[in-house]
């Protein structure tokens, strides 16, 4: 049994979802940013967190990506928001380990698409108290799932299979636009 079925076997099947946004940044060559976690060394994903208040989720993915990244709303095009929601539940230990999530149960992912029109000189990753990356890269699309840690590619791979739709669709944002 592969490590990721046996966490869903020890997740608590019922109780509330947290609200969660997930930002998928892209650069001019339509390659995505990628972190790599800073508790987790090896664990590669996108800026996230848990939409806090009133934010809607447009000012939750700018939020987050600013205190994760450095990358400002001025040097950002909003792309808007997938359709796609990844829900998943967490394993009890990891509730646990940390006890602002105790109230969930695990997290419903909406993710949000931003075009990066700045420089890499603009990430700053020690921008807040609380660092949630220690390296950074752009990733082409295509190599995205195999870059990212394992418990990540379920979620995304819906997320990517949508966006790719997308890009089909209006590719002229990328690259000399």
């Amino acid at each position: 049994m592969v490590d990721n079925q046996l966490e869903e076997l020890l997740c608590e099947p019922d109780g509330p979802l947290r609200p969660n946004v997930s930002v998928i940044v892209l650069n001019s060559n339509g390659d995505i940013f990628l972190g790599e976690r800073s508790d987790e060394p090896g664990h590669w994903q996108f800026p996230q967190g848990g939409i806090e208040g009133s934010e809607t989720l447009e000012e939750n993915a700018f939020r987050e990506l600013s205190e994760e990244t450095g990358i400002t709303r001025s040097s950002c095009e909003p792309l808007g928001v997938l359709t796609y929601i990844h829900e998943y539940r967490w394993p009890a230990s990891k509730r646990e380990k940390i006890p602002h999530l105790s109230q969930w149960v695990g997290q419903s992912q909406r993710f949000f698409v931003i075009l990066f029109r700045g420089d890499n000189a603009e990430v700053a990753l020690d921008k807040d108290s609380q660092i949630e990356f220690t390296a950074w890269r752009w990733c082409p699309r295509a190599q995205v799932l195999s870059e990212v840690a394992p418990v990540r590619q379920v979620g995304y791979a819906g997320a990517l299979a949508e966006l790719e739709e997308r890009l089909q669709q209006f590719p002229p944002f990328l690259a000399d636009s």
